[in-house]
């Protein structure tokens, strides 16, 4: 088309005219040739619109910019703005860069140029907040903006390039010659001139800048006065700015951001109804104001380090309050009552009061989740504020118990961190706790309501002084960190070990039969367990011989002055070699190191390096220390795989050396222990697993007796592998994305297995993340939806097998109609070329138990020769949720 023409002859111009003259713009840019050719390469002239390709750098920002502003124009638009380009290529890139600006309309040019001057890298609902009452269309506006590529919208955050903030910045410098005549002040020395002059004027809308570099200077207090439609203003390190008496005058504010502020108390003239957020840390302000202001926009209240700060003000007007901190507001006394109103506040940090001690009670915010008062010494009473509470933090502070009240009614706490040396005791805990923090406190032992926690996986009781034996932990602790308790002498540990959640063998050459899959997948055996027991220099022999000998954990950490003998391959130093003919390639391996003090200077995490005929064939890190400074030598003692799992059999493994590096130069002597290989049998059965997921995406060796083997015998949540065809099982088929199954009259434990083929588009690689779908349908209802998000490319056909119900109430339910399952990519580069589905029965207990019975998992055929039998377990698949499904009790809604 003439528009695709003109996009080519636009990138080969510009490119012949940066190898022609040299700006000073490109004088550090390497390789800028390369990227322009690459450019020119991937433009895409087949589609409707122009699309330009952006590369590294001033000339690839400026690219990018101008062919997106200039999309669907005329060739004679693209040949005048070419022009103009080429004549300014020798001056400024922002002459480029403001063709994109300068196509804009009035509202996007003015959002265009608040992000450039306050709001950038800031989160996109904070851009939206601020100018909700401006005439900007600010959600349409930033659309606007990035599909010209005049900012870039990642995930949450709004930023724009330097160079376009420059040029932002200096389209408003060009708005007067006097600074206090323009929308925005960003520099330092003209706002402290604006201010001390009182030169501001109505024109002024925002305020931004730092004193870092800047000496001391003193403002009236008036200094505001000119300025009344200053809307924005942020301050930070101001601690070299002195008023003159006290503050008399600010505007209608919707932005306060003034670090260090010197007044006692806000103007009483200031009304501050208009605010969204107000930060004012390090401020030597007593209270913020007195009596009740109404604060209906106000989201965020921050004057953290404010220490002399009195009383918090009465917040029952501020109703959309979601985020308030005072920490070490050291001469806050009271929480009021008021915060009974704030139903939308989601984060409460006191964290370092350390006169706090009253707060409110018979209290239930619904939104509050994470609240922090760590440091509130002389706090007794229990937060019960919220049952809705994620993360609460109340270390170092005088509660002695949590109410068993709080044990039975909070269903969402995670993360619970309550060590202190107030704490002799704990009778209760909520068991939805994952993560808990008993440390500091005076704990002899672990409490029974903490070794009962079903769901506990991280533990931490670091400098428990009393603490004498660990004679009980949750089976399902992942993570156990002991640093510093002295008196600790025997521990006991009774672990399950724990399965890989999936398996991924994506591009992995050596995997051909199914033999090979459940060799190679062993490497995927991978402990996650941690346990930390620096200077426990109490620690009995016997329990640390019983601790050392086990293997189901990634790394430990415990005093010790030799390597055991167990570990047969030793060497003084940081390396070890090891001879042929002592493993093979699914062989694990343990070490041990032998480390000095001095480790604890060592800031860098410890790396585990093994080299084969000068390749390295995996690396691992393990760094428990974390900076903690040792008493003694200690034993570092973790496992892992000798091979990764993509070459475990490109190297003769059988045939050549293996050296151990280890990147820390205080290691006195090391040790390793060849661990014996677990067997097939064993494997295989590790396979059974219905929650795993499991992928051989382009492994295209895999013969036909392991593709058939993997679908009828495996159990899982997904499976995904190369193949050509849908498998016979499968005998309800379609070609394309859409079967339906009119068998008719079906039970709501009916499940059923999908199997879909999808082909690549191998010119055009598919996006790094794509999502499969499916939908169940019955008379136009949705009566079941499931997907999963994977992440690799495919280099041929693959098929994506999966598992799950049929209805999502688990009631009986008469289908008397057809039901329809459509399956979705939204990668378009990858079809849908052909789906097939497998009906299957859910049978209950009895034969869950005799599924349990069968060596090799296979799935029983009922009389029905359409209908499969299976247990529970297969009937729930999603890959990353499942979004409809039965319904389940309150007391599970976030496990």
């Amino acid at each position: 088309t003439d528009e695709a023409a003109m996009v080519e002859k636009f990138a080969t111009d510009v490119s012949n005219k940066l190898h022609v003259t040299r700006s000073r713009d490109f004088e550090e840019i390497v390789g800028l040739q390369a990227h322009l050719r690459k450019l020119i390469t991937l433009l895409c002239f087949e589609c409707d619109e122009a699309k330009m390709i952006g590369i590294w750098g001033p000339a690839g920002i400026g690219l990018c910019v101008v062919g997106s502003s200039l999309r669907g124009e005329s060739k004679e638009e693209w040949e005048l703005q070419l022009s103009r380009i080429e004549n300014n290529l020798d001056r400024k890139i922002e002459d480029i860069l403001r063709v994109g600006y300068d196509r804009l309309s009035k509202k996007d040019q003015a959002l265009f140029l608040h992000i450039a001057c306050i709001f950038n890298n800031g989160r996109v609902d904070r851009v939206t907040s601020m100018l909700a009452d401006s005439n900007m269309d600010v959600e349409n506006g930033l659309k606007t903006l990035a599909i010209r590529s005049l900012v870039q919208l990642d995930i949450m955050y709004c930023k724009m390039h330097s160079l376009l903030q420059q040029l932002g910045r200096q389209v408003v410098h060009e708005q007067s010659d006097e600074p206090g005549k323009r929308q925005f002040l960003v520099e330092a020395e003209e706002i402290r001139d604006v201010l001390t002059k009182e030169t501001g004027t109505g024109s002024v809308i925002g305020i931004s800048f730092g004193m870092f570099m800047m000496g001391e200077f003193s403002i009236s207090g008036r200094a505001f006065e000119g300025m009344r439609n200053l809307t924005f203003l942020e301050m930070y390190s101001s601690g070299g700015l002195r008023i003159a008496g006290d503050m008399e005058y600010l505007p209608h504010l919707r932005l306060l951001h003034w670090d260090v502020y010197p007044g006692k108390i806000l103007p009483p003239t200031f009304q501050p109804q208009f605010l969204v957020e107000l930060c004012m840390k390090f401020s030597n302000l007593e209270k913020l104001w007195g009596g009740i202001q109404l604060l209906p926009n106000l989201k965020t209240l921050n004057l953290d380090n404010s220490y002399w700060l009195k009383e918090i003000p009465n917040l029952s007007e501020a109703t959309n309050l979601e985020t308030v901190s005072f920490t070490y507001c050291t001469n806050l006394v009271e929480l009021p009552s008021s915060i009974r109103n704030l139903h939308k506040l989601v984060e409460l940090n006191m964290r370092g009061c350390e006169k706090l001690r009253i707060i409110p009670t018979n209290i239930n915010l619904a939104s509050l989740e994470y609240v922090t008062m760590n440091g509130c010494l002389r706090l007794r009473t229990f937060p019960d504020i919220s049952r809705n509470i994620i993360r609460l933090d109340v270390r170092n502070t005088k509660i002695e118990d949590v109410p068993a009240s709080v044990a039975e009614s909070w269903l969402c706490l995670f993360r619970f961190y309550i060590g202190s040396k107030s704490l002799k005791r704990l009778t209760h805990v909520p068991e939805c706790v994952s993560y808990l923090d008993l440390s500091n406190s005076d704990i002899k032992k672990i409490p029974d309501c903490v070794i009962g926690l079903p769901h506990l996986l991280d533990l931490a009781i670091k400098n428990c002084r009393k603490l004498v034996s660990l004679q009980g932990l949750p089976p399902s602790l992942l993570s156990l960190d002991a640093t510093d308790c002295v008196s600790l002498k025997s521990v006991c540990f009774s672990f399950y070990k724990p399965k890989s959640d999936y398996i991924t063998l994506d591009d992995c050459k050596c995997v051909k039969s199914e033999k090979d899959a459940i060799r190679v997948s062993s490497l995927f055996y991978n402990p996650v367990r941690g346990i930390n027991l620096v200077n426990c220099l109490s620690l009995e022999e016997e329990a640390r011989r019983v601790i050392i000998q086990q293997c189901d954990y990634k790394s430990v950490c415990l005093p010790g002055k030799e390597i055991p003998p167990e570990f047969t391959h030793r060497a003084k130093g940081n390396s070890i070699t090891i001879s042929s003919g002592t493993f093979s390639a699914s062989s694990r391996f343990k070490a041990c190191l032998l480390i000095s003090p001095d480790a604890a200077k060592f800031r860098r995490g410890i790396v585990c390096r093994l080299i084969s005929k000068g390749v390295v064939i995996n690396e691992l890190e393990c760094n428990p220390i974390h900076h903690h400074p040792l008493l003694s030598e200690h034993l570092l003692v973790f496992s892992g795989a000798l091979f990764k799992e993509h070459i475990c059999c490109e190297l003769d493994a059988t045939t050549s050396e293996i050296r151990f590096e280890f990147n820390c130069k205080h290691i006195i002597e090391c040790g390793v222990q060849m661990l014996a290989d677990e067997g097939e049998i064993k494997l295989a059965s590790s396979f059974h697993d219905p929650n795993r997921e499991v992928r051989f995406i382009n492994c295209m060796k895999l013969d036909e007796e392991a593709r058939r083997a993997i679908v009828q015998r495996w159990a899982y949540k997904y499976v995904y592998f190369p193949g050509k065809e849908i498998p016979a099982e499968f005998t309800h088929k379609a070609t394309g994305n859409l079967v339906t199954i009119t068998k008719g009259t079906l039970s709501a434990s009916t499940s059923f297995r999908a199997c879909i083929l999808l082909s690549p588009h191998l010119q055009h690689p598919p996006k790094y993340c794509y999502y499969i779908g499916c939908r169940l349908r019955s008379k136009g209802v949705l009566i079941s939806e499931l997907d999963c998000y994977l992440d690799s490319p495919l280099l041929t056909e693959h098929l994506f097998v999966f598992r799950g119900a049929l209805l999502k109430e688990r009631r009986c339910v008469d289908v008397d109609s057809d039901i329809h399952f459509e399956f979705s990519c939204d990668e378009e580069l990858l079809k849908i070329v052909e789906c097939g589905l497998q009906i299957m029965e859910y049978e209950g207990e009895s034969s869950s138990r005799e599924w349990k019975k069968q060596s090799d998992g296979a799935v029983k055929v009922s009389k029905d020769k359409y209908v499969f039998k299976t247990n529970t377990h297969t009937c729930r698949w999603s890959g990353l949720k499942k979004l409809v499904g039965p319904r389940k009790k309150k007391k599970n809604k976030r496990e």
